[in-house]
């Protein structure tokens, strides 16, 4: 029960440029000093066409280095715009947990257990 507690919420309309820019920021506040930030653990989901975070098979984002993260306006999922890690923090995490479950992610579950991790 919330009694007595006024819940309030508020909408804030931000650009997919703009909330990746926040988030970025907030990023870098909590690691500073490190160009390239290190988490202890991330846990990530795959989609079933082995997709994590907004990092989609084939897509352009992927060859991003320069950006910690970044925004995508043209998702070939739903919803169109994210904002999403990049790679390179991805990989620079010290231990990344993946968490999927379901008979469509089965198949790209094991090939990602046979594929080599690359390192940038």
């Amino acid at each position: 029960m919330f009694t007595g507690i006024a819940l309030t919420c508020y909408a804030v309309l931000y650009t997919v440029i703009e909330a990746a820019d926040d988030y970025a920021n907030k990023v870098k506040a909590a690691f500073p000093g490190n160009e390239l930030p290190c988490f202890d653990m991330l846990m990530l989901g795959m989609g079933p066409d082995g997709h994590t975070c907004s990092l989609f098979p084939g897509h352009k984002l992927l060859e991003e280095k320069k950006l910690i993260i970044a925004p995508i306006s043209d998702s070939p999922k739903q919803p169109p715009c994210r904002v999403t890690m990049t790679f390179p923090v991805v990989n620079n995490t010290r231990c990344a947990v993946f968490a999927s479950c379901g008979e469509g992610k089965a198949e790209m579950v094991q090939v990602s257990r046979r594929t080599q991790p690359t390192h940038n």
